[in-house]
């Protein structure tokens, strides 16, 4: 049902450009394992800037078509690079895994200007949507510790994922409201939130 919307969402929009060029790269990760991320740039062109994106879905849900539409729009209307990552999903993965398949997408990202054609000096974001935020917010923090470079110059997070009930310090626990008020919401309700998070920790003694 949300890969439908998402569709719908896409098709609903102004037809995409037509000299967007779409290219997908097999990717290596750090178990040996590989994914694959899509580029998105303007046919015959180099040199824009870059985002990496991670599309949403709960850690569970969703692939390269979830946040297509945001990744043609970067393509078009900034003339940059997007780098759309096909993370791993839990449960059959878990916990660190899709964290460490898309920090490794970014890493990728950095070496291979030639690759995805990108300028990396003129932008070089990470990007994503509710879990996908998620990660992006911890990439940066791994990127940080890291040291890598080329450094990262932004981060863009659309309804992230941040912070859960159990660790919310107690001096902002009154204001933390959001998910009682909607604990009954249409799709991102109670039940789908503890879903999400029950598999992608599953087996594991953490809490994110």
């Amino acid at each position: 049902m949300l890969l439908e919307k998402k569709k719908a969402m896409t098709a609903s929009a102004a037809p995409a450009a037509s000299d967007i060029e779409e290219s997908d790269h097999k990717i290596p990760t750090r178990d040996g394992a590989s994914i694959i991320v899509r580029t998105y740039r303007r046919r015959g062109t180099r040199g824009g800037p870059v985002m990496v994106m991670f599309h949403g879905g709960g850690w569970i849900l969703g692939g390269l078509e979830n946040e297509a539409l945001l990744c043609r729009q970067w393509a078009e209307q900034l003339n940059g690079v997007a780098v759309d990552v096909d993370y791993r999903l839990a449960p059959e993965f878990k916990f660190p895994v899709p964290v460490y398949d898309c920090y490794d997408a970014v890493k990728w990202t950095a070496s291979n200007p030639d690759v995805h054609g990108g300028d990396l000096g003129k932008g070089f974001i990470v990007a994503g949507v509710s879990a996908g935020a998620n990660m992006a917010a911890t990439v940066t923090h791994l990127a940080r510790d890291e040291n890598m470079v080329p450094t990262l110059t932004g981060c863009w997070l659309s309804v992230p994922s941040l912070l859960s009930p159990e660790v919310v310090p107690d001096r902002y626990k009154k204001d933390y409201l959001s998910r009682e008020q909607h604990k009954s919401a249409l799709i991102l309700n109670k039940g789908a939130m503890e879903l999400f998070r029950s598999m992608y920790l599953l087996n594991h003694q953490i809490r994110c």
